[in-house]
Order: C-alpha cells, then sequence, then structure tokens
C-alpha cells in the first residue's frame, strides 16, 4: 500500500462553519501546524481552534425529530378511533342493505317526505341503537318487530331499548311485520296521524317560544 507520509494528525477534517462552502456541505482542510508534536497549548497536543472545530462535529440531539416520526392521517380525513359510536355508524350502514321485507314495504312509503312531508330516515343510530326508522325533526321513531319479537329475552331487550330512547327524549311506536302484510293501509294510517299529532305539539311549543305571554294568557 502506498504511504501518503502524512502523520496521523494531518488527516483533512471538516470545517461546518457558515463559510465552509454553502448549504452544509463540509469543506475539508488540514489541520493547523505539521503535526501533533507541533502543536501546543491545546488539551491532548491540539490548539484551542482546533478544540473548537472538533467539538462543532459532535453527533446533533436528533430528539425532537422522533416525536414527528408518526404518520398523520391524510389531508383532508380525520382517522376514525374504533369507538362505539363510529361502530354503531358502520353497522347501520350494514344493515341498511340487509332490511326486511316489512321495512322494504314500509320504506317506499316514508322516503322522500312522502308521509306529511317530513323528512324520515332508515337504520338511525340512536345511542348504542338503531332504530328502523327516525324522524328528528320530531324525535319520533318507528320499530318494526318480527317473530323473534314474542321471545321474553327479545321482550326484555325490547323493553330496555324503549326506555332509553323515551329517556333520550324519542317518541317509540312498534308495529309488526305481519300488520305490515295484513294491513298496510291500517299501519300507514297510525303513522299519519301519530306523526301528525306529533307535528302539532311541536308546532305549538315553538309559538309559545317565540311569544311567552300567549302561553302564560293560554294557562
Amino acid at each position: 500500500m502506498l504511504s501518503t507520509g502524512a502523520s496521523p494528525s494531518a488527516r483533512l477534517t471538516p470545517d461546518t462553519s457558515p463559510q465552509g462552502g454553502g448549504k452544509g456541505a463540509p469543506r475539508f482542510h488540514p489541520p493547523l501546524g505539521g503535526g501533533a508534536d507541533e502543536v501546543g497549548g491545546g488539551a491532548g497536543g491540539r490548539s484551542p481552534e482546533v478544540s473548537v472545530k472538533l467539538a462543532a462535529l459532535a453527533p446533533f440531539d436528533l430528539s425532537y425529530a422522533k416525536a414527528s416520526e408518526s404518520p398523520l392521517p391524510p389531508r383532508g380525513r380525520l382517522a376514525e378511533p374504533d369507538r362505539p359510536k363510529y361502530v354503531t355508524l358502520k353497522r347501520a350502514r350494514a344493515l341498511r342493505g340487509r332490511m326486511t321485507n316489512a321495512e322494504v314495504i314500509l320504506w317506499q312509503h316514508l322516503r322522500r317526505r312522502q308521509m306529511l312531508g317530513l323528512p324520515i330516515r332508515r337504520q338511525h343510530p340512536v345511542g348504542p341503537y338503531i332504530a328502523d326508522f327516525a324522524c328528528q325533526p320530531l324525535n319520533w321513531i318507528l320499530e318494526v318487530d318480527g317473530a323473534t319479537h314474542a321471545t321474553p329475552q327479545e321482550q326484555a331487550h325490547d323493553a330496555r331499548r324503549t326506555a332509553f330512547l323515551e329517556r333520550e327524549g324519542w317518541t317509540v311506536m312498534r308495529v309488526f311485520n305481519v300488520d305490515v302484510y295484513d294491513n298496510l293501509d291500517g299501519v300507514l294510517g297510525a303513522i299519519h296521524d301519530q306523526l301528525a299529532a306529533l307535528r302539532r305539539v311541536a308546532n305549538n311549543n315553538e309559538e309559545n317560544d317565540q311569544n311567552p305571554r300567549r302561553g302564560k294568557d293560554d294557562k
């Protein structure tokens, strides 16, 4: 191997000073003096100037960069956490594609504001439950029960479900599949009457809120 003839202390050392040439690119230069035995006055035979340059080459603290290593959600979207609310929403979307025959029949008469011009939604999440049909402006829910709801376990579950919905301020109406098949006009008439009554109450409450004196005079 060819020898350069230079002493170990004559190796080129990087210069990271601002005048070192362009956007952090290191510029190399020989150390001051001829060698370690020719440089005096510094620790280990290095001059103070060389010691400062070597100190500047110490590793940078990159701990701040570790906090930004976690990927961010795509721009314009928020990551959906795996919480009951989002699980219920996903389940509601799935149930809309698996409606029962009775629900499909009713949906043909309730969709697109056909009932008193009111917006009615299918498979609407309310807390941990999913209502078969719901009218949010009137806080009204329609549940369509099949044969499985005749068991004691299902009846107890329906009672807990109805109690929860009523505590949340909803009016719950229940019909059976067999009534939808055998007496559709009667079911639609009952739905119409209950929604009309709820709308009258809502309109009266709104008028009383706008004119509090009228409400006192009525009493």
